[in-house]
């Protein structure tokens, strides 16, 4: 189930287009209906577009008392070595060069501005990491005009879509990327909060964290289908499939215009077309609603104190993404606060971070209310 919040984070964002019913483009049966009046729920806020009684539409069997088996774990060394180069880019410790001009090979971190010939519209990205190189993911023009660009200066960058719209980038290259820095006692101290405090013990530590990281989505991913399989949505509403539906064009619109091609284009890249964006807004929808329904027969519920906790996290964690636009202080080098945070998340979000503490919670219970095997060993 996880991976629904994660794509609910991803599109949430997103100001939802317009779209037409859903109903008649289906495979599936839907209901093309208007909903009860909704539930009176206080055990959670079920999410605006699951808006009717949930024990109207999903029929829930055996969740508890099931025997789940997972494949073991096992974590490389060369998966620890590119973690850890992870978190070196997201703190900024390699070396920063600005006294050259840019060459093919190098990573870039840049900002732009976009415009287009048609008259659509632009868009504005800041700290983006580019490789100049055949493996990039944004245009071969795009990549091949930054060859030669200086650091600190804007110049721009013309890119030709299939259907012969220009997009003109200004783009100013902040820095290239150099060598790593090596980790350091006090950094790895504050990095793990105190849980390793030798920079040469830092490998070991991490590789047990992304261990138990991978253990846990695997058991989770494992105790979501063997649940979600002993239930049913009998009904999908319209509505709910529709949420999914206009997320998913709107996401990928807008990555049509950052990257300058056809909306076309970009759902060939990813081998959709509407009967498949259908099909899968189908398939979304149904799991939330049984997710949901899961959590309300559980009778989970999230304390305030849980969520303060979460908010307090992600503010830490975003920090760097939201200081320039959420903040009270923006633009000003204001940090950003845990109620920034919060009220942003109401604005634009439909507070995900609740729907991901529901996540944690209904995992923990089935955590404990299920046996997990991996192989022949009892896990729980």
């Amino acid at each position: 189930m996880k991976y629904l919040r994660y794509i609910a984070l991803a599109v949430a964002l997103l100001t939802l287009c317009s779209c037409t019913s859903v109903g008649d483009m289906l495979e599936q049966e839907t209901a093309d209906l208007t909903p009860p009046a909704k539930d009176t729920v206080d055990l959670l806020d079920i999410p605006d577009y699951l808006s009717f009684p949930l024990s109207e539409y999903v029929t829930l069997g055996a969740y508890t008392g099931l025997t789940v088996k997972i494949e073991p774990v096992n974590v490389t060394d060369a998966q620890v070595n590119e973690a850890i180069e992870g978190i070196k880019t997201l703190n900024g410790l390699y070396q920063k060069i600005t006294d050259r001009a840019a060459k093919w090979g190098d990573v870039l971190v840049l900002s732009y501005t976009s415009m287009t010939s048609d008259g659509g519209t632009g868009v504005s990205e800041t700290d983006v990491e580019v490789a100049l190189s055949d493996k990039s993911d944004y245009p071969a023009d795009f990549v091949e005009g930054l060859v030669g660009a200086p650091c600190g200066i804007p110049v721009a960058v013309t890119v030709k879509n299939e259907a012969g719209v220009l997009t003109t980038y200004t783009v100013t290259v902040s820095y290239i990327k150099g060598e790593y820095a090596e980790l350091t006692d006090a950094f790895v101290t504050e990095y793990s909060g105190g849980a390793c405090t030798k920079a040469a013990e830092f490998f070991a530590y991490y590789k047990e964290q992304l261990w138990n990281e991978q253990y846990y989505n695997t058991a989770y991913d494992a105790l979501w289908e063997a649940c979600a399989q002993n239930c049913k949505a009998d009904v999908v509403p319209d509505e709910a499939v529709s949420y999914y539906l206009r997320s998913m064009e709107d996401y990928y619109r807008r990555m049509a215009r950052a990257n300058g091609v056809s909306y076309e284009a970009v759902l060939a890249a990813f081998d959709l077309d509407e009967i498949k964006m259908m099909n899968l807004s189908y398939g979304y929808a149904e799991k939330d609603m049984i997710f949901y329904a899961l959590v309300k027969d559980a009778g989970l519920q999230v304390s305030d104190e849980q969520y303060q906790k979460a908010l307090t996290e992600y503010a830490a964690k975003y920090y760097d993404t939201y200081k320039s636009g959420v903040g009270k202080g923006s633009g000003q080098g204001g940090k950003v606060t845990v109620e920034d945070v919060a009220r942003y998340l109401d604005a634009e979000q439909g507070n995900i971070i609740k729907e991901q503490c529901y996540d944690e919670l209904l995992y923990e219970y089935l955590y404990d209310n299920n046996k997990i095997m991996m192989g022949e060993v009892p896990m729980n």
